[in-house]
């Protein structure tokens, strides 16, 4: 499916709360899902996108059975057959790699800036391995445009699956911007809604993209499947 029409704009959009970098994301806040008493252009462009949910109770999905949201307990998951969901640790073993049959690897946190949690791969790290090797750029911040990625990963994965191989799609922790993009795939190549992606995933994996992200999802779920906002 082409997604080429698909543009959140950029940084056009802003954030009613502030994002606290210690949680992934924002959990136990007060909920603001009511309409805003003055309805005028300016105040909705100020506000983002029209979205078909909003992001406070698309993050309110990311918990468990018992309201909760807690790390991942493993390194790396098989959260749909063929993709491995995991941290910067996993995919810097080859090793344990081997051991779970990863033949690809899709970096979505490429890059020099440790302080950003970001991990130095390229496909020369994996080159003696035999693993083929895409890597992405992505800030785990709200501003950061992910979508921007999407079809180039989406295509990477199903190029690799499509060979009847087995991809890890990994960032620092396994749980913004990794789980992301394998969300965007589930939706663009196996037609999920983003709550049934969600859902089939955290049954594997704990996920918790950040705020920015999860609008961006949102947009790209209303996009895929023609949901009209009213």
């Amino acid at each position: 499916m082409e997604i080429s029409g698909y543009d959140v704009g950029g940084s056009n959009y802003a954030f009613r709360r502030h994002f606290n970098k210690k949680h992934y994301p924002i959990l136990g806040e007060e909920k603001t899902y009511t309409t805003p008493m003055i309805n005028t252009r300016s105040q909705r462009l100020a506000q983002g996108p029209a979205l078909s949910v909003p992001v406070p109770l698309a993050t309110d999905w990311l918990r468990n059975e018992k309201g909760r949201w807690h790390y991942p307990i493993n390194g790396a998951d098989e959260v749909y057959p063929g993709i491995f969901l995991g941290d910067a640790s996993t995919a810097l073993c080859i090793r344990v790699l081997k051991e779970l049959g990863v033949t690809a690897v899709l970096n979505c946190a490429q890059g020099e800036l440790t302080d950003w949690n970001m991990v130095n791969t390229t496909q020369t790290y994996y080159q003696g391995a035999g693993l083929d090797f895409f890597g992405i750029p992505a800030l785990d911040l709200p501003s950061y445009n992910i979508s921007q990625h999407f079809e180039e990963t989406t295509q990477f994965i199903q190029t690799i699956l499509n060979k009847r191989g087995k991809v890890l799609v990994h960032c620092g922790q396994g749980i913004s911007r990794s789980a992301s993009v394998v969300l965007a795939y589930l939706i663009i190549k196996k037609g999920f809604t983003l709550k049934d992606g969600i859902m089939a995933v955290k049954k594997i994996r704990s996920i918790a993209p950040n705020e920015g992200f999860m609008m961006q999802l949102i947009m790209l779920n209303d996009f895929v499947h023609k949901i009209k906002i009213e």
